[in-house]
């Protein structure tokens, strides 16, 4: 059987893995046992075959960014929503097997979205049929052809923030294409302009220097993430994290209000004695 001879540039990232992981396990990284690594990765990826890891050549950080504060923003989210269902619902919950037809056929991006899915609490790949890129998706509380629906929407738009990410030139500009591409464009700005926030709320958070910059800052972390939140339920047109959004905004403010009032008494108490 013949195998599909790749560039040693697509083929580089996936030999300083290997050496990575060499060096990992056996807890030695000097330049000998790297170097015995390396050739241990070059024979591995050159005479045992296995389904050739095609990099696209491309890794755009301006949006890798905003995927990874989004896809935490929906991990957070889905956890709440996942102990609200059990705590609810119970054994009654819904639950359901959706079959996902992704654009890419690139095994890394047919991959990575299916791990990405799968990190997400609520959801899991349970089968995938490489010849067609589909993802079979078990996903809780899909109780209707809208539910289904929503589900293979969360999923594309997953495929399609990894394709922006590391997909192929022509993947992209097939995605492009399809349309979508102004609001795509608000939404990754916003999505930049909400991780430097969340960025500088947590440098205030760990260099303080005071109580009360710690608590502001952690207050202005839980308005980003109920901002998150809401742009999550306008752009895919659900209500699924109101309560949430809720519980946030109510930790939030008696989080504030109750070191403040903390801080008050301890000055007034400072000054009387």
């Amino acid at each position: 059987m013949s195998r599909k001879r790749i560039s040693l540039r697509q083929e580089l990232p996936l030999l300083v893995w290997l050496v990575i992981v060499w060096g990992a396990l056996w807890q030695d990284f000097s330049p000998g046992n790297l170097l015995f690594g390396a050739l241990i990765a070059v024979v591995v990826a050159r005479l045992f075959y296995l389904p050739p890891v095609e990099l696209g050549g491309r890794f755009n950080v301006l949006h890798a960014v905003p995927f990874a504060m989004t896809f935490l923003a929906k991990v957070v989210a889905a956890s709440f929503q996942v102990l609200y269902l059990a705590v609810a619902t119970g054994p009654k919950v819904i639950s359901a097997v959706v079959a996902v037809p992704l654009r890419s056929h690139s095994d890394l991006l047919v991959t990575a979205t299916g791990h990405v899915i799968s990190l997400i609490p609520g959801s899991l790949v349970v089968d995938v049929d490489r010849s067609t890129s589909t993802l079979y998706i078990h996903g809780i509380n899909v109780r209707n052809a809208e539910d289904a629906a929503r589900l293979r929407k969360e999923v594309r738009d997953a495929e399609a923030g990894l394709i922006r990410i590391m997909g192929t030139r022509e993947e992209l500009s097939a995605l492009n294409k399809g349309g979508g591409r102004m609001m795509q464009l608000v939404l990754t700005v916003t999505a930049v302009v909400l991780s430097l926030a969340a960025a500088g709320a947590i440098i205030r958070i760990a260099r303080g220097p005071s109580l009360l910059d710690r608590v502001l800052a952690s207050d202005v972390l839980l308005a980003i993430l109920g901002a998150a939140l809401c742009i999550d339920m306008a752009v895919n047109r659900h209500l699924n994290n109101l309560m949430l959004l809720v519980a946030v905004s109510i930790i939030g403010f008696i989080g504030s209000v109750t070191v403040a009032r903390f801080v008050a008494d301890r000055r007034e108490h400072a000054r009387e004695s």
